[in-house]
């Protein structure tokens, strides 16, 4: 699988690096998101068989459209779209073009929350009754940019842009059937499972066993790697084979969880000051 990436932020420091390491995967160029011409010749050459769409959020339609016209498959970052109302255009022009359009929700594969949701589906948890998620977090690299789509609301940024559509995904997908560390808690009818940073899976029972399980934190510097990594395989079979596997997430889920994020951005949900 030929891979054009678009975006020299996290496309550059994550994605490319993760498809090169991919058997079956080459990667064929890296564009800046803001070079109108280059992004262009990249999407358009002959030999791409994927278009990477890592650009900031205010620019995913526009290349995703791109990505479209020239009848390749697209893989596009979170949060997919601006609204659920344009995410939803995007979802039917994809379903018009016929290509593999899948949506870069890479934690799906972490291991620890593939595990989560095993415990879930094999109803070890009975009912799910509560959630609570603790996350502590200053960024995803050092040094931040002083400023730029990240830090602004209307750009598809904020918290809720840049953090919440992965937690939403998670609530999605997972649930379907430093003061402290990251912590994800699922109270259920007969069970308390406590994902601990995605490394430490605790599975509390209400007859009082307990079963603690270590996925550890992986050798990766980055917490994205190994959850890319594990899609990457993914999104190169889907490409070849021009079928989505079975919990592979797609545009339609993008669209979803955008249309979850507009709830939380409306009044009086509206908590995202202090990132605007």
């Amino acid at each position: 699988m030929r891979v054009a990436v678009i975006g020299t932020g996290f496309g550059r420091r994550v994605v490319a690096p993760t498809y090169r390491a991919t058997e079956g995967c080459e990667v064929v160029e890296v564009v800046t998101a803001r070079d109108d011409d280059a992004v262009r010749v990249a999407i358009s050459r002959s030999d791409v068989d994927l278009v990477s769409v890592h650009s900031p959020p205010y620019l995913h339609a526009a290349h995703v459209r791109a990505a479209l016209a020239s009848g390749k498959a697209v893989l596009c970052d979170k949060p997919f779209a601006l609204d659920a109302r344009e995410a939803a255009a995007l979802e039917a022009e994809a379903a018009q073009a016929g290509v593999v359009a899948l949506c870069n929700f890479e934690f799906r594969y972490a291991p620890a929350r593939v595990r989560l949701r095993e415990i879930v589906r094999d109803g070890v948890l009975g009912r799910v009754e509560h959630v609570q998620w603790i996350h502590v977090s200053s960024g995803s690299r050092v040094p931040m940019r002083p400023w730029g789509w990240l830090f602004d609301r209307s750009l598809g940024g904020g918290w809720i842009g840049a953090w919440a559509s992965h937690a939403v995904d998670q609530l999605r997908h997972g649930l379907s059937t430093e003061h402290s560390a990251p912590r994800l808690t699922l109270f259920g009818s007969e069970a308390v499972v406590d994902v601990v940073n995605d490394e430490r899976i605790v599975t509390r029972r209400s007859n009082g066993e307990r079963e603690k399980v270590d996925i550890g934190a992986g050798e990766a510097s980055d917490r994205h790697f190994e959850p890319m990594r594990r899609f990457a395989a993914v999104v190169r079979d889907a490409v070849h084979s021009g079928e989505i596997p079975a919990g592979a997430p797609t545009f339609s889920d993008g669209r979803a969880c955008d249309a979850v994020l507009d709830r939380l951005r409306a009044e009086p949900f509206a908590t995202d000051v202090a990132s605007d």
